[in-house]
């Protein structure tokens, strides 16, 4: 099921260095919150809606990796705002331009798979 994405905007985190991010001399980055509204045109929900889209610094170079930007877990049927952090490179030259974003999910049911690690994982012995 693809979900629209609209009103996107892209600030500053509160903390603006990028968490979990290993800083070198070298290397820095920074985080930034992007929020939007997801509109699902279903009578259902979706689940595990993956978010696509492209981030381009002010030369026009891709800010990202890849295409994901992140994921919603779950988006009722209308309008839903989010959020989501990314990590981009300080070195990046603002402004940034957000294109071509969308989200695709599931209206079906999801089950997880076990952690086998998981001690409240049942045995199938």
């Amino acid at each position: 099921m693809t979900v629209s994405i609209s009103g996107l905007s892209l600030s500053p985190c509160a903390n603006p260095v990028a968490p979990g991010t290993p800083g070198t001399s070298t290397y820095k980055a920074k985080c930034y919150e992007l929020r939007g509204t997801a509109s699902n045109p279903a009578s259902e929900v979706v689940r595990n809606a993956d978010v696509y889209g492209q981030v381009i610094d002010a030369e026009g170079d891709s800010v990202l990796r890849s295409g994901r930007v992140g994921a919603l877990q779950t988006l009722q049927p209308g309008d839903s705002p989010f959020s989501l952090q990314i990590t981009a490179a300080a070195s990046q030259p603002l402004p940034y331009k957000l294109k071509n974003f969308r989200a695709i999910g599931t209206t079906g049911v999801v089950t997880a798979s076990g952690n086998p690690a998981d001690t409240d994982f049942p045995s199938w012995e």
